[in-house]
């Protein structure tokens, strides 16, 4: 019949893009274990398992990027955060890791903003070692694990090129200033008390 070749198309399109759709935001289960800051939103599963290995393979404390998380966006992978136009501004023209193409030609003023639960600007995951490559679609950045250890690894390169830990908390959101570390501080320590069952 004249109809089922159309209704088999719309079927077959739907489950590509469902599918699509699906794999571009995978479900997050969450996991919340019985030390957690009562107060503190349920971590994603895999956001502590991510925590665990980037912490292992950067030489970072768990507790550091527990915190971070938690103060960047609450643990929630797929956080919204508005474009930054004067980064954009500072970025634009200069070369993506050794790629020879430029922000500006590979990506948009939209795509400028902070990406993931560790709250990344786009040049802290691509083009660098271990992250995406050049072209790829800013949104992969939002990947759980991905996120945590390019955070990591970012947190750890502050610290070696400043010399110390509250130096490499400052760098990590400049723009927060004082009122950042503080946030940053509070947090960690409030992580801490509960893991040692005082919470």
């Amino acid at each position: 019949m004249p109809w089922i070749v159309p209704t088999m198309l719309a079927v077959a399109l739907f489950s590509l893009f469902g599918a699509a759709s699906a794999q571009a935001r995978p479900t997050v289960k969450l996991y919340r274990p019985a030390y957690w800051p009562k107060s503190w939103p349920t971590p994603p599963g895999e956001f502590l398992t991510a925590v665990d290995a980037a912490a292992k393979q950067y030489k970072v404390a768990p507790a550091d990027l527990i915190a971070i998380g938690k103060i960047e966006s609450g643990f929630k992978p797929n956080s919204s955060h508005q474009a930054r136009p004067a980064t954009w501004a500072k970025i634009k023209n200069r070369q993506i890791g050794k790629s020879g193409k430029t922000w500006g030609q590979v990506y948009t003023e939209a795509d400028c903003h902070a990406y993931g639960i560790m709250g990344l600007m786009p040049f802290n995951f691509v083009g660098v070692p271990g992250g995406l490559a050049v072209g790829t679609p800013l949104s992969r950045g939002e990947n759980i694990t991905l996120n945590v250890a390019m955070a990591a690894r970012l947190l750890r390169g502050f610290y070696e090129q400043k010399g110390d830990w509250i130096s490499a908390y400052h760098a990590y959101n400049p723009r927060g200033g004082d009122k950042y570390y503080q946030m940053f501080r509070a947090a960690k320590a409030e992580f801490e008390s509960a893991a040692r069952g005082q919470v």
